[in-house]
């Protein structure tokens, strides 16, 4: 891989991360179901987080992030890594229309 591709790669990444924030922390429409979720699996207790990365375990807001990123910027046959129900959360959400 070129160091430009490389970089094209991180820089998805990072923008994904850093809206996986924004959506948790900002948006209505999700943030309640992420914070819910959250709370019921706690799955940085239960594993789950060792399928992320270790940055995505600091704390709940970071491994939110870190598994948007993945939704986003990986190919689907890397969502193994996305508890379950947060996938179907992110999917939800994902084909929602709005007005």
């Amino acid at each position: 891989m070129r160091w430009g591709a490389a970089l094209i790669i991180r820089t998805r990444s990072t923008v994904f991360h850093e809206y996986g924030h924004y959506i948790h922390l900002q948006d209505d429409s999700i943030g309640p179901a992420l914070n819910a979720f959250l709370v019921k699996e706690r799955p940085r207790s239960t594993g789950w987080n060792l399928l992320v990365s270790v940055y995505g375990n600091s704390n709940d807001k970071e491994y939110i992030a870190e598994t948007f990123a993945i939704y986003m910027g990986m190919p689907e046959s890397e969502h193994f890594r996305i508890h379950p129900e947060l996938l179907a959360i992110y999917r939800k959400m994902d084909k929602k229309v709005t007005p």
